[in-house]
């Protein structure tokens, strides 16, 4: 088989780029694997990337550390056979979130394999430290395979997550590492993404706790992406049958896509009180009973 002369993770680099050009955030679409069923978890992710400028496909943590309903049971094969099908036949970069349980069961070198031989972008580890032992042995394995790493940049590991990942910096969006209970507060966000680009010229996402196109509008300025799960899940779960489940994955996913195309993100595109800036935006969209810095900059 020929070696393919452009490197998984330069894709999901790409993807990033085209948004920032066209001076929006990406909208990163995550849905775990088997979600709704493991006969429509293909077709909810094809379904999913018409809209996203970069799709993740979850597998279950032992211990969740991201919010929305428990995926459903799936093996590491079946995950691996997901992943594949979508990234042959998705339009954008597809990156596999993996935790740290199977990361120690499969091994490193292994994991790092199976994901770039079915085509993925990337990896991200959102329950394992970007400075520990575990860590540097799979970055090393993602190096000899081409493929991107992200961690999750929350405040315990900011720093190290924001120089060790190469695909994006994450930073939670929410106070609440589940992101119902906590406050989205826009005004830290803002002055932790400046942080993170300080610190890596890689792109800087943010998610957790975006429920709604509108708090996807507020937090795109001054971030290259924002990543939306939960609420995708929750539509699966909620509807009454599949085609009506598909249907509305549809519908909200392109709610969200037109919500991050009606205001500035991108990493030249820092918010600003301007005519075309989120606060305008936000006056017309935003709900009127979230508190200040949940409805924009200040």
């Amino acid at each position: 088989m020929p070696i393919p002369t452009t490197a998984p993770r330069d894709r999901l680099t790409a993807a990033f780029r085209r948004a920032g050009a066209a001076g929006r955030a990406a909208l990163v679409g995550c849905l775990p694997a088997g979600c709704p069923t493991a006969e429509d978890s293909v077709t909810a992710l094809r379904t999913l990337s018409w809209h996203a400028d970069v799709l993740v496909i979850g597998t279950p943590l032992g211990d969740p550390v991201t919010p929305g309903p428990a995926a459903p049971p799936v093996t590491p094969a079946a995950v691996l056979e997901i992943l594949r099908e979508v990234s042959a036949t998705a339009g954008v970069p597809v990156v596999l979130t993996a935790g740290r349980e199977l990361l120690l069961r499969s091994g490193p070198g292994a994991l790092a394999a199976a994901v770039a031989s079915a085509g993925a972008a990337g990896v991200v580890l959102p329950d394992l430290h970007p400075a520990g032992p575990e860590a540097g042995r799979w970055l090393a394995a993602a190096v000899r395979h081409r493929l991107a790493t992200t961690f999750l940049a929350d405040h315990d590991r900011f720093p190290d997550a924001a120089v060790t990942s190469t695909g994006w910096v994450h930073l939670p969006a929410n106070t609440d590492p589940a992101g119902a209970a906590g406050v989205l507060d826009l005004t830290d966000l803002r002055h932790r993404t400046g942080q993170a680009r300080r610190l890596t010229t890689a792109p800087v996402c943010t998610g957790i706790g975006i429920t709604s196109p509108e708090l996807a509008a507020a937090a795109a300025p001054g971030v290259d992406g924002v990543a939306v799960g939960s609420a995708f899940v929750q539509v699966l779960k909620d509807a009454p049958e599949r085609a009506a489940a598909i249907s509305e994955l549809d519908h909200r996913a392109a709610r969200y896509a037109a919500a991050l195309r009606a205001v500035p993100g991108g990493r030249r595109r820092e918010c600003r009180r301007e005519a075309n800036g989120c606060d305008r935006w936000l006056a017309r969209h935003a709900p009127r009973d979230r508190p200040t810095s949940e409805r924009g900059c200040r």
